[in-house]
């Protein structure tokens, strides 16, 4: 009678566990806090693959989602791979920033059963499934956002919510941060949302080229209002229609009454950049008439009424003599 081998029995090994989670987060498994994260997560892992255990590769995501927690708390703050997909948000799919650092996230999950979920979070800012995103380590998701964020979802869909709660949490907020401040930033273009976070990092001007409608206008103002960026960081046009938000007493720092004066004057961002304009060119040696004939009545109106009057025009370089003043002829009578 033949005699059928019997499968090998594969048994789930807590070193090659330990291994896989030091390479996600890009630490040797000797570095403090592996060992400690691994005895947690170890036996998760056993159960969730209990069925195949020669896939336990496909359940760690998961697993590790649940205790992301406890691996901030053991300095364990960000993931190599998190570190990876934030390059290649940023990078042209065509750059060699891009195709490296694709490379490498193919190698963190290969055979983790998450490369397609990698591949939407990539694509899409997000993604629907909780566990996933938190082990990519963001903090917010569609299908689990906080209260406080869950009234912009109607307006702007909760993809797009819980991708400008994690670009917050990215700038540095805090939690509590996030909730106040997300009210500015949704609705923003990723142009204005790159910009401030270039600036926060690397000091890259902001331009108006930044700005590509009014919510753009609003995102700025929250992150001055945060106090990511200062006031003389925005470009003269921003700070010239704050300004005349001031004037209109909107409270700069309640995002709802932001969005109904820009909502009810659509045009005031567009406004301040002319009037900018016009004052560059009151710089530059136009006269007040140039500008008048220049520029539309209520551009001049906005002029008149909240601006000073132009600065004097610049001295010249070799201004004339003065006339020396009169000779004084002294008669000869009065000598004596």
């Amino acid at each position: 009678m033949a005699r059928h081998a019997r499968a090998p029995t594969h048994h789930v090994n807590q070193a090659e566990v330990e291994g896989a989670i030091a390479g996600y987060f890009g630490v040797p498994a000797s570095t403090p806090g592996i060992s400690d994260l691994v005895r947690v997560v170890f036996p998760g892992v056993q159960e969730a693959s209990r069925g195949n255990p020669a896939a336990w590769r496909s359940v760690v995501l998961g697993v590790l989602a649940n205790h992301i927690g406890m691996a901030r708390g053991l300095g364990l703050q960000g993931s190599e791979l998190q570190r990876q997909l934030q390059i290649m948000r940023a990078s042209n799919r065509t750059s060699a920033d891009f195709v490296n650092a694709l490379r490498i996230v193919q190698t963190l999950v290969a055979g983790m059963g998450g490369w397609s979920r990698v591949a939407r979070a990539v694509d899409d800012g997000g993604t629907t499934n909780s566990n996933t995103y938190a082990a990519l380590g963001g903090s917010y998701a569609a299908d689990r956002l906080p209260m406080e964020m869950r009234r912009y979802v109607d307006r702007y869909g909760a993809h797009h919510v819980a991708a400008v709660g994690n670009y917050l949490n990215d700038l540095g907020m805090h939690q509590h941060e996030v909730h106040r401040y997300a009210g500015f930033f949704v609705g923003s273009s990723e142009t204005v949302r790159h910009a401030i976070r270039d600036h926060v990092r690397s000091g890259r001007q902001i331009t108006d080229a930044d700005i590509t409608n009014v919510n753009d206008a609003r995102a700025l103002i929250g992150a001055v209002q945060a106090g990511r960026i200062t006031r003389d960081a925005l470009p003269p046009s921003m700070q010239r229609l704050i300004q005349e938000m001031e004037r209109g007493n909107v409270d700069l720092d309640n995002s709802e009454s932001v969005r109904t004066y820009l909502q009810n004057n659509p045009d005031a961002l567009e406004r301040a950049r002319q009037v900018n304009e016009a004052y560059i060119g009151v710089r530059v040696g136009m006269t007040r008439e140039q500008i008048q004939a220049a520029d539309d009545t209520a551009i001049l109106a906005v002029v008149t009424r909240t601006e000073p009057p132009p600065p004097p025009p610049p001295a010249r370089d070799n201004p004339p003599d003065s006339p020396a003043p009169p000779r004084q002829t002294v008669s000869t009578l009065d000598i004596g």
